[in-house]
């Protein structure tokens, strides 16, 4: 696979990560910002709220629902940044 392709690396971190291998899906996501995309030092830098999304349902589902809180508090975050920007923009 061509590791340049942003997409078809995108679709295949969606894909592992649906499968519930978060480690491989880590590895192929490191491509894009060469740091773990969901640790908490770098979790703004990927600017990616599916991907915090799909890997916090795939630690639910794992049963590690720390790690799944702490990815969607840093989503609802990500959102609340958004709406602020917005109304600072107006």
């Amino acid at each position: 696979m061509d590791v340049g392709d942003r997409y078809l690396n995108a679709k295949c971190g969606k894909a592992l990560v649906r499968e519930n291998k978060i480690q491989e899906s880590i590895d192929m996501m490191i491509l894009f910002t060469n740091k773990d995309p969901i640790s908490d030092d770098h979790i703004d830098q990927l600017q990616c709220m599916w991907y915090e999304i799909e890997c916090s349902h795939a630690y639910m589902r794992t049963r590690k629902c720390l790690k799944a809180f702490n990815l969607l508090s840093h989503t609802i975050g990500h959102f609340y940044q958004l709406i602020e920007d917005e109304v600072n923009y107006l």
